[in-house]
């Protein structure tokens, strides 16, 4: 990876120590992420089981399909396309990273 720095400016030059400092953080966030998600997913799953005797398997198999979309947006989404920014449409996965980012708060 060839990067060109304006004058007068410091970057790291050293593609291995760039892609760790870049991609490092990212790639640990991803993993937490991952092992949340895991956790969340058997949780709702489990509640969801217990539910399921009273209630229509119908309702709560959607409902159970919608958690876990919003969980996967949540914890993982966001992040994959802060992964990807490294690459060659970056403009792109930087603006999807920073607006779905920003609305995390609202879920």
């Amino acid at each position: 990876v060839k990067r060109t720095v304006p004058d007068g400016y410091c970057f790291i030059s050293n593609v291995t120590v760039f892609f760790a400092a870049f991609l490092g953080p990212i790639l640990l966030i991803l993993a937490f992420n991952s092992v949340m998600f895991i956790a969340v997913i058997a949780i709702i799953i489990k509640h969801t089981v217990k539910r399921s005797i009273d209630h229509k398997k119908k309702t709560d198999t959607i409902q159970l399909m919608l958690n876990i979309t919003s969980v996967f947006v949540l914890f993982g989404l966001t992040w994959i396309f802060g992964a990807l920014t490294i690459m060659k449409a970056a403009p792109t996965f930087e603006i999807l990273f920073t607006i779905l980012n920003s609305f995390q708060g609202f879920l």
